[in-house]
């Protein structure tokens, strides 16, 4: 794909945002194929979600480039979670998908479909790693003596982020 100032990338006529890097995250489901654009403070800038094909990767793969390609700003990265076995980058069995029989290299054929760099886990270990890392950042201390957090420790960000 071409951008319309005829350079190649297919991100150059986009949006880009000077405050840090977005990222895409996806969630492939069973029914629903969700994506995220997500700031360098973490917060979601734009959704996008299409029902999850039932011909099998390449109808996988094609609905994910497309919704990553209409996002209106551009990502430096797309970073996917699939309900299936994941070993080295590839996915070796999707169960709840049809179509799924043979192993495929998901990351590299999103990253050719793309021109972005992709990294690509299991759904459940990926969610994990998302809210552990939320978890750590809600203990960064933004406030000296400030508020008590449930972790014991006084001005967490979650202390503050979390008040009702």
């Amino acid at each position: 794909m071409r951008s319309a100032n005829g350079s190649g990338s297919p991100w150059d006529d986009r949006a880009v945002d000077m405050d840090g890097p977005l990222v895409a995250g996806v969630d492939v489901g069973g029914t629903n194929i969700e994506v995220g654009l997500v700031g360098a403070d973490h917060t979601v800038r734009e959704r996008a979600k299409a029902n999850t094909p039932t011909g099998g990767p390449g109808a996988v793969l094609e609905v994910i480039a497309g919704l990553v390609d209409d996002l209106d700003e551009a990502p430096i990265a797309v970073g996917v979670g699939i309900p299936g076995v994941v070993h080295e980058g590839r996915v070796l069995t999707v169960p709840n998908l049809a179509g799924w029989h043979d192993p495929i290299d998901l990351g590299a054929e999103l990253a050719e479909r793309t021109g972005l760099p992709v990294a690509l886990g299991n759904d459940a270990n990926v969610g994990l790693l998302g809210e552990w890392l939320a978890g750590e950042v809600g203990h960064v201390v933004v406030d000296a003596g400030g508020a008590l957090c449930t972790c014991g420790r006084r001005g967490c960000a979650e202390g503050y982020a979390g008040r009702r």
